[in-house]
């Protein structure tokens, strides 16, 4: 039935009838569907958190395997339209039927590709469906490669594979993760020479941010905030202490990804370098948590051979961003406002019952991988992170302690005995929780 009378003979009203009723079926034209590959972990739950937020009008189907971390799926995937539980290790073509058709996806965000088989089984199934595919990819690719010059690694230098074979291989044998990465940029690569799809490859310097499943930064948090009550310096190598590298923030990350959303043509066919303009060190990481936690006294240890460090991941160095002022108008959050924020959230998590999963891991990588094999007072371990974080720490995990009665421990404790620094340490904290954002 036609909401309106259109009289006899008006040939006006026909035609202007007839336009509307051949572009309803187009209303919603104009809202953009997104595939994601991942986005229910650290980079990815940042980029869907930021689509919901944008005020902007999205499709977005996820596919990962299903899994949860740092309550993802209430802070970020619960965001989405559509989620397909996949495994990419599988023939896709069996396993996840929700991918295969002919609809076509506006843009693709591949966070989770690893291995050929994986992004060729995408490539395979979305062909001629997509508008723009991002790869996120790594830094980790230019290790695998040569360098023939002095500054900045840059997005060509991937090109520069040693003539060598022998050298070849032992590149790759050393940088598995590297070589992969490229693999699959080469993959993609490739298909859009036989007329594919376009893309646009992002290379990650090691990133920060809440919700980092890698654990690094959460280990340097603890291992500053408890060296001095186990005895146990920090490890700063001299080998690595000064070594400049590149870190991105995941926030950034998600904003530069949802401005190739905006403008897509602009970006075909690009490789682009993610980092701060400014080199960092792993003194600089260390120097903001010693002020940022107010610690008057940080034992480091500077022996190469004694001490094991989780930053730099890279040894080729920091990577050139000019692309990326060029194309993005890159202008990253400042490096001491997103380690506020790493710092912050990390904070919370040592207390917040929905993270006591990740807490657990976080706890039992730091006894089983910082801490010496000599220590073993465990009362002295429940102890401590009791008073500076409260008895919350230890409730829904199990770290093979037994069972934990830290608030019998501290009754049991003189606590005028109690070490200043815990006290001064805990104040601090407890001013800083006051500070969190809610989530």
């Amino acid at each position: 039935m036609v909401p309106f009378e259109v009289k006899k003979g008006n040939a006006t009203m026909k035609f202007i009838l007839c336009i509307i009723l051949t572009l309803l079926p187009y209303v919603d034209a104009h809202k953009k569907r997104i595939l994601i590959f991942g986005g229910n972990g650290f980079l990815g739950s940042h980029l869907v958190k930021g689509l919901a937020d944008s005020g902007e009008d999205y499709e977005i189907t996820l596919v990962n395997r299903g899994n949860v971390y740092f309550n993802s799926d209430k802070d970020a995937t619960s965001y989405a339209d559509k989620i397909l539980i996949c495994d990419r290790d599988t023939l896709l073509r069996s396993s996840c039927p929700g991918l295969l058709g002919k609809s076509k996806y506006d843009v693709v965000i591949d966070f989770s590709s690893y291995k050929d088989q994986q992004i060729e089984q995408v490539i395979d199934i979305l062909k001629n469906r997509v508008g723009i595919y991002i790869m996120i990819s790594t830094d980790a690719v230019y290790e695998v490669s040569e360098k023939h010059h002095s500054e900045r690694t840059r997005e060509e230098d991937s090109k520069n594979e040693p003539e060598d074979l022998k050298k070849r291989e032992e590149l790759v044998k050393n940088n598995k993760y590297g070589a992969a990465k490229k693999g699959c940029e080469e993959r993609l690569m490739v298909q859009r020479e036989r007329l594919g799809f376009p893309y646009v490859i992002l290379r990650l310097a090691d990133a920060i941010g809440e919700r980092d499943t890698s654990y690094r930064w959460w280990n340097y948090q603890l291992w500053m905030n408890l060296h001095q009550h186990f005895n146990h310096k920090v490890a700063l190598p001299n080998g690595v202490k000064d070594h400049k590298f590149s870190m991105v923030y995941a926030g950034d990350v998600a904003k530069a990804i949802m401005k190739i959303i905006h403008e897509p043509e602009v970006f075909h066919d690009k490789v682009i370098n993610l980092a701060y303009k400014k080199d960092i060190t792993l003194t600089k990481i260390l120097d903001f948590m010693q002020k940022y936690y107010k610690l008057d006294k940080v034992s480091y240890e500077h022996e190469d051979e004694k001490g094991f460090f989780r930053y730099p991941t890279a040894e080729r160095g920091p990577i050139d961003v000019t692309n990326a002022e060029i194309l993005l108008d890159w202008e990253p959050t400042p490096f001491e406002e997103a380690a506020k924020a790493t710092c912050e959230f990390f904070d919370e998590a040592m207390v917040n019952p929905i993270y006591a999963k990740e807490r657990e891991i976080a706890l039992a990588e730091f006894i089983e991988e910082t801490l010496p094999e000599s220590f073993d007072d465990e009362d002295m371990f429940i102890y401590v992170l009791t008073k500076l974080y409260s008895s919350a720490v230890f409730n829904g995990i199990d770290i093979g302690l037994g069972e934990i009665d830290s608030d019998n421990l501290l009754t049991e404790t003189n606590n005028e005995d109690e070490d200043e620094d815990i006290k001064d340490l805990k104040e601090e904290l407890d001013v800083k929780r006051m500070q969190w954002p809610d989530r």
